[in-house]
């Protein structure tokens, strides 16, 4: 009851009233999700799961931007979890110099490009090849002077907890904004770079071991917003 009230008093008082009826409704809502996966296990004490720490990754946006040299390749970059590698051909792509400012920006091992696919230059796919395996492709971007790869992550799992995070949804249902993010951790497992289902096209999320090894081999260009636990 403690663990689906999330603090707020008046659905704790709510669902003693519905544990008071039968407990085993309760027990079901907090260790199984929708699709009657169990994501809990509330027989072991809480110690045995340490906290994961979750971030949104991001690049810099104050740094050096890419685009595609052709309008209709921004199209290919829109990835959302399905596998490319097969037929991908390498898409060119140039920074972005439209203002007099743009040549003075630093150039980073994680340029910009489009929402929910990082781009990674070859020092960076070197240093995080670990964390990298099994979560996605590389897939080759054609530059003229610098190496750089999209990520195209293929690690899609419902780790999003719908009923403990503030969303606001567009009319369809489909989510629009992710005010204050929930996740159900043993849906994330031991990888530490994943997309959630429902913000595929735009989201990619990190653990700790991820954010340590960017900082331990001091790669630029890397932006890690904490989005749960909202208050660690």
């Amino acid at each position: 009851m403690i663990y689906l009230a999330n603090g707020d008093i008046d659905r704790l008082l709510h669902l003693i009233g519905a544990a008071q009826s039968d407990s085993r409704d309760v027990i079901y809502w907090a260790e199984y999700d929708r699709g009657d996966k169990r994501i809990h296990d509330f027989n072991q004490p809480f110690q045995t799961a340490p906290i994961v720490h979750i971030f949104e990754w991001k690049p810099d946006v104050e740094a050096r931007w890419l685009t595609t040299q052709r309008e209709e390749d921004l199209d290919r970059l829109c990835l959302e979890g399905a596998t490319q590698a097969q037929n991908w051909t390498p898409v060119e792509v140039e920074w972005i110099l439209d203002e007099p400012g743009d040549a003075r920006r630093d150039t980073t091992d994680c340029p910009n490009l489009v929402p929910g696919v990082p781009v990674l230059s070859a020092r960076a796919v070197h240093a995080l090849r670990p964390h990298l395996m099994n979560v996605g492709e590389l897939l080759p971007l054609s530059h003229k002077t610098c190496e750089y790869f999209a990520l195209n992550v293929t690690n899609v799992v419902d780790a999003l907890d719908e009923d403990r995070s503030d969303l606001t949804r567009f009319g369809s249902g489909r989510i629009m904004l992710v005010k204050v993010y929930a996740f159900h951790q043993q849906a994330i497992g031991s990888h530490t770079v994943f997309k959630d289902r429902r913000l595929a096209s735009s989201t990619v999320f990190v653990t700790d071991p991820f954010v340590k090894a960017v900082e331990q081999a001091q790669l630029t260009g890397f932006v890690f917003q904490r989005v749960w636990p909202s208050d660690a």
